[in-house]
């Protein structure tokens, strides 16, 4: 039996929107040191952002955000 290779659309139909993340990333800052975590927490972390309520309002792609970063970003692309 051969293999079936589904398509990347399939199987995740968008991309975390790049801006919205770094936004959330910006917002989050806490004054004190950090350190680099593991592969474990940060899949921990992950799942336990999935499962708050609207986070996947951050699934979209730049062209459908509503940052205004993105807006100027849209413009550059078809200046």
């Amino acid at each position: 039996i051969p293999a079936i290779i589904e398509p990347v659309e399939r199987i995740c139909q968008t991309s975390p929107c790049p801006l919205c993340v770094e936004h959330d990333l910006v917002s989050d800052v806490i004054d004190e040191l950090q350190f680099a975590f593991t592969k474990e927490e940060i899949q921990e972390k992950l799942k336990t952002r999935l499962e708050i309520e609207g986070s996947q309002c951050g699934l979209h792609n730049v062209s459908a955000c509503h940052l205004p970063k993105s807006r100027q970003i849209i413009q550059k692309r078809y200046q």
